[in-house]
């Protein structure tokens, strides 16, 4: 799913599967004639970002400690971030230009 749609989530949890097996879900078939709305537009997007050079170059790594800096209204910001293996953004601290340090989280935003 990761590898054809982009913007989506695989939950896999057990809340998840339980539910999945009360039939309350609704089903799609991804390959039939026709797409649900969202994700033809979905696979394209997915489509574009697989020809692009480094496509997938982080896929299957533990943890990832990427940096971004960000010029907000003039003032140069670093952000340092920790991403687990779904994707999802663990911490991250912002680094501002006057040497403040700033620490995030999904739970502490």
């Amino acid at each position: 799913m990761l590898e054809t749609f982009a913007n989506v989530e695989v939950v896999h949890t057990e809340a998840t599967r339980a539910e999945a097996e009360t039939g309350c879900l609704d089903e799609t078939d991804v390959d039939g004639p026709t797409t649900p709305p969202g994700l033809a537009e979905s696979r394209a997007q997915r489509d574009a970002q697989r020809g692009m050079p480094g496509f997938g170059a982080l896929a299957g790594r533990h943890l990832l400690y990427p940096s971004r800096r960000w010029n907000e209204d003039h003032d140069a910001t670093i952000y340092l971030m920790e991403v687990g293996p779904d994707g999802r953004r663990l911490r991250q601290v912002k680094l501002t230009e006057d040497g403040m340090a700033y620490l995030s989280s999904p739970a502490q935003p």
